[in-house]
């Protein structure tokens, strides 16, 4: 096959990305060496096995343990990591990685060729993977060429492949030692990647304690453990940081940023790939009925949310991507706040106000089951809840505890929740969150009984298919717009706001290196 080599990225480039990110290695020689750097982190991990993560609080934890095949750096392009180059046939069909010859997993067996082909065959052979579907139709078949060489040879064109596949957590190798004991049942068990650090132990609801890979092909790490303590209640996030009990937060209330500054600890703030959304649940009691999902659309008020809670860290969504991002068109009509609007829509569907404030229709209360997860989330929530109670609705409001609802809220056991999805860059974000068979997917059309909903979830399934196969932007861009019209004029979702994260660091960590939503803390050391 002629192929031209459109990424070829050598050896050279890696270093330059080293030295950029994380200071010369010449100078991690002089700095501190040693401690236990403790994170407080907003959920309780329920899963570190990168095959079933779906979520980025758990990734966040979990990819230490591992490394990327590619590496996205902090402006979206792709950076060579455990393949030192790679080359894309002439028609995008066929994807040569060269990998690093000087690689070990934690357990020393050899990272090579036949480590990459086995974990993607992984993905491809079990169905509770989070990528499967995705795989199974873009992936025609892995090889070996060579010991250090895998060729990659699509079934289905898909233009992002190098940026939603290659370089995603999916595919982020671990031993093949490991792979034929690993299942969704043990999720929460150790393994050997070839991360900065090993597991050392997870105790569920509690903490996820990795130590220092001291044979990491970048050097070993400065930090000797980190240790992610499971604090919901972002109160206490603040309480442990004043107090000097724990090192990093990554989720904080707005409103005590002042105050951790005025103690000397380091906040950063970046923009995230990602969007806060009210999932309403199509396929199942009350959001199943448009009516009722439209008047819910109009019943929130997103601004208030933003300016009340979020001391106004937060741009209102247009259709689940942010003005000035790739996707992001104008043309996608907006949903505006107007209760008034959504007492009309629930009156002419039937939905009489009842004498206690709940509307009901043949004898039935208006009243949706309201899904959350603990911590931000469900305190947003509590506003919507009582925004909703304003136009007759009467939601019946659950909080999920002990990491349950991650796969609760997967399995459609809502009909309203508040939560928020992100990704590595825009593209795959979109595609993830509005493809109906993804394994995040945001509002369980495909099980939709409404032959209208199983005809829009048909569309949105070509729509995705022909932006994927799309490598013209633009072209891309006006094929979204149309599932993301599709997502407004079926109220398949309320995009709510865009809110950059927000990380407090003591002033003893340095080193660090944070983007794309994630700390990165190979070359961090603790200097007190």
């Amino acid at each position: 096959m002629n192929r031209s080599t459109l990424a070829r990225i050598t050896l050279a480039a890696l270093t330059a990305l080293a030295l950029t990110v994380s200071g010369t290695v010449a100078a991690q020689q002089d700095v501190p060496q040693g401690g236990t750097l403790t994170v407080a982190w907003p959920e309780a991990v329920n899963n570190i096995d990168l095959a079933y993560i779906a979520g980025w609080v758990a990734f966040g934890a979990a990819h230490h343990l591992t490394d990327p095949l590619i590496q996205l750096d902090a402006e979206g392009q792709p950076q060579p990591w455990l393949a030192e180059s790679w080359e894309v046939s002439d028609d995008a069909m066929v994807y040569t990685l060269f990998l690093r010859d000087d690689v070990t997993f934690h357990d020393g067996a050899r990272f090579d060729a036949e480590a990459v082909r086995a974990n993607i065959q992984r993905t491809l052979d079990d169905p509770d993977a989070m990528q499967h579907a995705r795989f199974t139709e873009t992936i025609g078949s892995v090889d070996v060429v060579d010991d250090f060489t895998v060729q990659i040879t699509l079934q289905e064109l898909d233009a992002s492949f190098l940026f939603d596949v290659l370089a995603h957590w999916q595919v982020r190798p671990i031993s093949p030692n490991d792979i034929p004991n690993r299942s969704a049942a043990t999720m929460t068990q150790g393994y050997a990647g070839t991360g900065p650090f090993k597991f050392e132990s997870f105790v569920a609801d509690d903490s996820f304690t990795l130590v220092k890979n001291e044979d990491y092909w970048r050097g070993a790490p400065n930090i000797d453990r980190v240790v992610f303590r499971f604090l919901p209640e972002l109160s206490v996030h603040t309480v442990e940081l004043l107090a000097g009990s724990v090192d990093v937060s990554t989720s904080l209330i707005i409103d005590d940023i002042a105050l951790l500054e005025s103690r000397g600890l380091e906040i950063i703030t970046a923009p995230a790939v990602g969007v806060n959304m009210l999932t309403m649940n199509v396929a199942r009691g009350f959001t199943a009925e448009l009516a009722v999902r439209q008047a819910i659309r109009h019943a929130v008020n997103r601004q208030e949310i933003v300016d009340s809670v979020l001391s106004g860290f937060g741009e209102l969504s247009r259709a689940g991507v942010p003005e000035g991002t790739v996707l992001y068109s104008e043309h996608v009509s907006t949903v505006d706040y107007d209760p008034e609007l959504a007492g009309r829509i629930l009156d002419e569907a039937g939905w009489v106000m009842g004498a206690d404030g709940v509307r009901s229709r043949d004898g039935v209360a208006l009243r949706p089951h309201f899904l959350n997860p603990p911590g931000g989330h469900a305190a947003n929530a509590e506003i919507v809840q009582e925004q909703l109670r304003l136009v007759g609705i009467d939601t019946r409001f659950e909080v999920a505890e002990g990491g349950t609802y991650g796969p609760r809220w997967r399995e459609g056991d809502y009909e309203l929740s508040m939560t928020a999805q992100g990704g590595t860059n825009w593209g795959s974000f979109i595609g993830g969150s509005v493809h109906p068979d993804d394994f995040w997917t945001v509002n369980q059309i495909r099980f939709s009984e409404d032959p209208e909903l199983l005809a829009v979830a048909d569309e949105l399934r070509e729509i995705i298919g022909e932006a994927r196969s799309t490598v013209d932007l633009d072209e891309r861009r006006e094929t979204w717009a149309r599932g993301q019209q599709l997502f407004q004029d079926y109220a398949l979702a309320y995009w709510l706001w865009h809110a950059p994260t927000v990380t407090a660091l003591q002033p003893w960590v340095q080193g660090y290196d944070f983007y794309n939503r994630t700390l990165f803390l190979h070359d961090a050391y603790i200097d007190r």
